[in-house]
């Protein structure tokens, strides 16, 4: 699923999962060599903020897309089905009728 957020357009092409990112993130700090005016640390440093960012938008994903999956079974459920089995069983209780299984 492709990240959508207020701050940045849909795009259609893939992004890089976290899995790879972090891979690349190893790879790049393992065999790049550097300028010498560009410190190693701040060229780690910049490395794991990318990954980071793309770890916390595959969590965003991640939650967007239960809350679309917790949504689509909330409008399944036939929710005036379950609110008068809701009242029914509720008039049964106060009622007498029914007798509610007590275990030991």
């Amino acid at each position: 699923m492709p990240h959508t957020s207020p701050e940045q357009p849909p795009t259609d092409r893939p992004h890089l999962d976290y899995e790879s990112a972090n891979r690349l993130r190893y790879q790049l700090t393992q065999a790049a060599v550097l300028p010498d005016d560009i410190d190693r640390a701040d060229f780690i440093e910049l490395l794991t903020a990318g990954v980071r960012d793309i770890y916390h938008r595959d969590l965003d994903d991640y939650r967007h897309a239960h809350k679309a999956a917790a949504v689509a079974v909330s409008q399944a459920a036939d929710w005036t089905a379950v609110a008068k089995r809701v009242r029914d069983r509720d008039q049964a209780l106060k009622s007498g009728a029914y007798i509610p299984r007590r275990t030991a």
